[in-house]
């Protein structure tokens, strides 16, 4: 059930994408995505791909019970409460339509239950990976993924 909500959130922020680029006004003053950070070691920006092109993308997610993931996309996100269920999702975008602007965080008030991790893929390449256990100052752990600007 969780996977069909996220999944159509997700294509609702694609298709609020698509509205924003066509003009239409976005929603009222939403709260700011998390910050982005850069990609983990390891992981590489995908290659620019030829124009039209498709292309795989897969988001995943796990961490402790309490574990909260937003989703951000073209200045637009989303919130889902993952209960401890690891959440692993696949869409088929085309170039140009705003998903190299996707990033994912995920947080957990309690890191000492478990890593919180995120993970991203585009045509079956990790383009950004993170997971940490160690809380910070007050005491919560929480990643960022988002994707990389191609070389």
């Amino acid at each position: 059930m969780r996977r069909a909500v996220v999944g159509t959130t997700l294509a609702a922020l694609a298709l609020a994408a698509a509205g924003q680029a066509c003009g239409t006004d976005p929603p009222p003053a939403a709260p700011p995505a998390p910050p982005l950070s850069a990609s983990a070691p390891g992981t590489s920006a995908p290659s620019p791909p030829a124009e039209g092109e498709q292309h795989r993308v897969r988001v995943t997610v796990s961490g402790p019970h309490d574990t909260v993931m937003r989703v951000a996309r073209g200045g637009y996100y989303t919130r889902v409460d993952l209960r401890g269920e690891p959440f692993d999702f696949t869409f088929t975008e085309s170039e140009g339509s705003g998903y190299r602007d996707i990033s994912v965080w995920a947080g957990t008030e309690h890191p000492e239950q478990g890593a919180v991790r995120c993970a991203i893929e585009v045509d079956g390449k990790v383009v950004a990976q993170r997971a940490t256990d160690r809380p910070d100052g007050e005491g919560k752990a929480s990643v960022v993924c988002e994707i990389p600007e191609p070389a």
